[in-house]
């Protein structure tokens, strides 16, 4: 099993979308009892961390070697 050359960068965007569900699930839960101020940080970081996705190329643009591609299948299964 090998991963597909396009999902090299996979890991790290399901990371970050990852992160900014833990900040939209905080938000919920401060949206009632939270200060302007934590809400705004939460805001910050949101903003952060999608400026961050938007700017994560999806597609890899290096060949990936026969190791990483293994690495990169492990991803699969424990994803499934």
């Amino acid at each position: 099993l090998t991963a597909h050359p396009t999902q090299v960068n996979r890991r790290t965007l399901l990371e970050k979308h990852s992160r900014v569900q833990k900040i939209l699930n905080e938000a919920d839960s401060l949206r009632e009892t939270g200060t302007p101020y934590q809400r705004q940080l939460l805001d910050d970081a949101l903003r952060r961390e999608i400026a961050s996705i938007w700017q994560t190329d999806e597609v890899s643009r290096v060949k990936p070697s026969p190791q990483s591609e293994a690495a990169k299948g492990t991803l699969v299964l424990e994803t499934v």
